[in-house]
């Protein structure tokens, strides 16, 4: 059984109980390290989570090494033009906001635009595809 996106997790977190998010946040990473390995992309997914809340909590550090713990598994083991790998960059770009690290955000910012833009041509092109084969 996988935990990646626990639901418990997030409803800590919408209630201001992050001491009890951050527990179950680190006991399903703990979890799904054992189960999938920590390089599993997947991983990414609770590392992002865990980044988040620590971002909401002004532990811009921390939140800053576990979203780059994130990037590092989705550069080495999924497309880096993915849709989840461009998430993971807008959250590390709005904590680069949030330290008024206005360039790094930009660049971040910029690389997310460009994912964006290839995965809605690619999508463009497979319905032009289909719709020239009917």
């Amino acid at each position: 059984m996988l935990f990646l996106d626990d639901p418990l997790a997030q409803v800590y977190v919408d209630q201001g109980n992050y001491e009890e998010a951050e527990q179950l946040f680190q006991h399903v990473l703990s979890i799904e390290e054992v189960l999938l390995g920590s390089k599993d992309p997947k991983i990414a997914i609770v590392l992002s989570n865990l980044a988040k809340l620590r971002r909401s909590q002004v532990r811009f550090e921390e939140a800053e090494q576990l979203y780059k713990r994130a990037l590092e598994i989705q550069e080495n083991a999924i497309d880096n033009d993915s849709p989840s790998m461009a998430i993971t960059l807008e959250q590390m770009a709005q904590l680069y906001h949030l330290q008024s690290k206005n360039e790094e955000a930009e660049q971040l910012y910029r690389r997310v635009l460009s994912i964006q833009e290839k995965v809605l041509n690619a999508s463009n092109k497979e319905l032009r595809n289909r719709h020239s084969q009917e």
